[in-house]
């Protein structure tokens, strides 16, 4: 997925992937300076879930501006969490269009909030 989101969405965002949420805690240690926070809802080691709780703690103002990545099978908690999340999810397959446009509402969503730090010139995904 890393790589399609790569070619999907490079040309007009500058991206920061990573491989699993410790790897994402880490990167956003160093700079939680993110527009948007593309998450796949299951991941290896850590879940969406479990990361959004981390980063919630850690960069409250980061928590609202993550999109969930999902392909439709998830557990009972998982359904539960993303009911009462003010999260934005999109379920795989998606077409880019409903992507791109899902990105530039929760970007304009974040710029309405109060700054957490320098401006960018475009928007930055994680």
């Amino acid at each position: 997925m890393l790589k399609a989101y790569r070619r999907m969405l490079g040309d007009t965002h500058e991206l920061t992937t990573a491989l699993g949420g410790h790897e994402a805690l880490r990167i956003l240690e160093r700079d939680a300076g993110f527009d948007v926070v593309l998450c796949d809802l299951q991941m290896p080691e850590m879940s969406g879930m479990e990361l959004h709780v981390a980063v919630r703690e850690r960069f409250p103002t980061l928590a609202d501006r993550f999109v969930f990545v999902t392909g439709g099978a998830f557990s009972s908690d998982a359904r539960k969490f993303l009911e009462d999340s003010v999260a934005s999810v999109i379920q795989k397959p998606f077409r880019l269009e409903d992507m791109l446009a899902l990105i530039d509402r929760t970007t304009r969503a974040a710029s309405t909030a109060p700054p957490s730090g320098p401006g960018r010139p475009a928007p930055r995904l994680s």
